[in-house]
């Protein structure tokens, strides 16, 4: 179970934010269209060590890199922001501060309708 020291509601927002992005960044980096998450659907039952979103990326140079969150992101030590909407600034699982941005995608044009 979780700690009591988690904003479960800044968890929450995130949870909800992460399930309807179409596309996430990591400090700037090269724009993600897909991750694995984790979610259960009572967010009381995950535990705070237990990742719950996993990214992975390679950048030009092959390097290979990743970030995983996990409720303990939202205690209250770890002083967790949600700067605007969709962008958030958390300490990832390996205690290194992280930016996270979460992005929905539109068409540029659409089709007119048939």
């Amino acid at each position: 179970m979780l700690a009591e020291e988690i904003d479960m509601s800044l968890l929450a927002t995130f949870v909800e934010q992460l399930q309807s992005a179409d596309a996430v960044t990591i400090d700037s980096g090269p724009l993600l269209t897909s991750w694995v998450t984790e979610i259960q659907p009572d967010l009381h039952d995950l535990e705070s060590d237990d990742s719950f979103a996993r990214f992975t990326w390679v950048d030009e140079e092959g390097l290979e890199y990743d970030a995983e969150i996990s409720p303990r992101a939202f205690e209250a030590a770890n002083t967790p922001q949600m700067l605007e909407v969709g962008r958030w600034k958390l300490v990832d699982t390996q205690g290194e501060e992280t930016e996270v941005c979460l992005f929905k995608l539109i068409p540029l044009h659409r089709a007119p309708p048939s």
